[in-house]
């Protein structure tokens, strides 16, 4: 399925997820904000922490600082049954053989990896695609990259639905500065499986 090509800064878009995630990421750059969040406080819109407040106490603290997106710093006293950073991708559609990568610059402390899903909506009922690849997290600023080659049983190809990318954190306290990231998508080749 050949898209329509945008221009955008340096770089050459041609999915919708990838024009939204960059339309937050200079949202996020922007942020000038420091203090505690709540669950489900939009940083800025389609951006949020997300926690179980039933089974746990966390506590989660922001501060934007030049030259990166934000720092965080999370407290967890108890087992929450969740515990996410929501960034919207926004609505599209993806097909069995295309690829979606992730890359993040970040560091930080008390993470060893994250792991990703995208949680899609269509029709008023959600699914969930948990990405193959997970990404380390070191205590240097590094860069690092997941590849989710997209399956013909994946949920994340059923149809045209709102796609929101899910990184699933840690039952204990952690930090992270998140400097940068980037969603892609790799197009099917000809003759792939759709």
């Amino acid at each position: 399925m050949l898209r329509k090509r945008e221009i955008y800064g340096n770089f050459v878009l041609a999915h919708p997820i990838e024009l939204t995630v960059a339309d937050a990421v200079v949202e996020l750059r922007n942020l000038t904000r420091s203090g505690s969040i709540e669950s489900d406080e939009q940083i800025v819109p389609g951006a949020y922490f997300s926690w179980d407040s039933d089974e746990a106490d966390i506590g989660v603290d922001i501060d934007s600082e030049p030259g990166s997106l934000f720092s965080v710093s999370a407290q967890v006293s108890g087992a929450p049954r969740w515990f996410s950073f929501n960034l919207r991708m926004g609505s599209g559609r993806f097909v069995a053989g295309e690829v979606v990568g992730i890359v993040l610059e970040l560091e930080g402390d008390g993470l060893e990896n994250l792991q990703f899903f995208v949680r899609t909506a269509i029709d008023g009922s959600t699914e969930d695609t948990y990405l193959t690849d997970s990404v380390p997290v070191l205590g240097n600023r590094s860069v690092a990259t997941a590849l989710h080659w997209v399956d013909p049983e994946d949920p994340i190809q059923r149809g045209e639905g709102f796609h929101t990318l899910v990184f699933l954190l840690p039952a204990l306290d952690f930090s992270w500065k998140l400097t940068d990231i980037r969603v892609f998508v790799i197009e099917a080749p000809m003759g792939a499986v759709a």
